[in-house]
């Protein structure tokens, strides 16, 4: 039975993503206030918090999980990458911010033999079981990891 591909985004946790921004917004007020005093240590910090900002979109923007037929397939802007189902050995649930700083505190572990993938899903009860399930239908004969 051919069943379609269901795509999960990313979770922001607003506060993180303050904090976030607000990095790129200090090192714009000290570039505005170090401009008239000293142009290569505003131009500095304008360029750090510019960087900080377009690196964020680079690979930051957009997110997107989707599970396809026979891999977990993940975007992070221009960085993206599949897992396939008979590679993933656990899935967990995680409430903290490491091993990864991701933009939410409520993130999902996938580790398969390839490493850790730590991603945060909006609907991570719903993207969980559903990834569950297609890792188990894919390999029934296999029992779920500790």
């Amino acid at each position: 039975m051919a069943q379609s591909n269901k795509t999960y985004f990313l979770s922001l946790d607003y506060a993180l993503m303050l904090t976030l921004f607000s990095a790129s917004g200090i090192c714009f007020a000290i570039g505005h206030t170090e401009f008239n005093q000293s142009s290569l240590s505003s131009s500095i910090a304008f360029l750090t918090g510019v960087g900080t900002l377009v690196l964020f979109l680079i690979f930051g923007v957009p997110c997107s999980y989707t599970i396809e037929e026979t891999t977990l397939r993940v975007r992070n802007g221009l960085v993206r990458h599949c897992i396939a189902y008979s590679d993933i050995l656990d899935i967990r649930e995680s409430a903290g911010l490491l091993p990864s700083l991701t933009p939410s505190q409520r993130s999902v572990e996938v580790r398969s033999t390839h490493g850790v993938a730590v991603i945060n899903p909006r609907d991570r009860e719903a993207f969980v079981q559903d990834l569950q399930r297609k890792v188990e239908e894919f390999r029934p004969n296999q029992t779920e990891a500790d």
